[in-house]
């Protein structure tokens, strides 16, 4: 569902409201302003620039749109952020990198099992796709590394 009826400007109204604060985006971009929201948050400046919000209302969130809305905060961001920098000082990031294309898959069983989504054909197949093509990226890059250090 897409609340925005803008959604191809999200980056745009980013990249004006980085403008009209006198704001070079390539600064934003590179990190020169760590103390700057919209660098942080783009989508949110975007949200406020276009009034996404006017026609939000809280009463109609769901109990299960809420929960889920936070349970995304916590585990997703928060345990998910931690657990990726702890890994990087465990791993290579190549190895670590990996877990962007394993996670959607992981999100899709999950939704079969807990939540009753269908599991089509397709989707089977797509996700036999990426683990094979993750297992042979992290496969590869090992051998290739102990051959480069014998």
């Amino acid at each position: 569902m897409d609340w925005s009826p803008y959604p191809g400007f999200t980056f745009v109204g980013y990249r004006l409201c980085l403008l009209s604060q006198g704001i070079p985006p390539e600064d934003a971009s590179a990190g020169k302003r760590d103390g700057d929201v919209g660098r942080r948050n783009p989508p949110l400046i975007a949200s406020i620039t276009f009034q996404e919000w006017v026609g939000f209302q809280p009463g109609k969130v769901s109990l299960l749109s809420f929960v889920s809305f936070i349970y995304l905060i916590v585990f997703g961001s928060l345990i998910g952020f931690s657990s990726y920098v702890w890994l990087l000082t465990k791993t290579t990031t190549a190895r670590a990198s990996t877990y962007a294309y394993v996670n959607p898959v992981v999100a899709v069983f999950l939704g079969y099992f807990l939540a009753g989504e269908q599991l089509t054909l397709r989707t089977l197949f797509a996700s036999s796709v990426i683990i094979i093509a993750v297992v042979v990226i992290t496969r590869y890059k090992s051998k290739q590394h102990s051959l480069g250090n014998d």
